[in-house]
């Protein structure tokens, strides 16, 4: 059974990391005071839809999959060949970033 030491501190931190607001609710916040009620309103929908298929997909065990095999879910620029978007002067056909 844990000490009365260890439920009181860990007591104290779960208030603090519960009073302290998230990304969302920051966001959230700075839609409702720069757009208005609706578009908050909105954001907060689309917050909890990308927070319920992120929990779908770790239930269905496909977060492992897309931990184990990045390059295959997302895309980034640094890797080789992964900078074939970036504009290019007419002139050059090396595979050189424009600087």
């Amino acid at each position: 059974m844990p000490s009365a030491s260890n439920i009181l501190g860990f007591t104290l931190l779960a208030i603090v990391i519960i009073v302290v607001p998230g990304p969302g609710v920051l966001f959230a916040v700075g839609r409702a005071l720069v757009l208005g009620t609706k578009p908050a309103l909105l954001s907060v929908l689309g917050n909890a839809l990308g927070v319920g298929i992120q929990i779908v997909v770790v239930a269905l065990g496909l977060g492992i999959l897309i931990q184990s095999s990045p390059e295959v879910f997302f895309f980034d620029p640094g890797s080789r060949g992964g900078d074939d978007w970036l504009p290019r002067h007419p002139s050059d056909s090396s595979p050189k970033r424009c600087t």
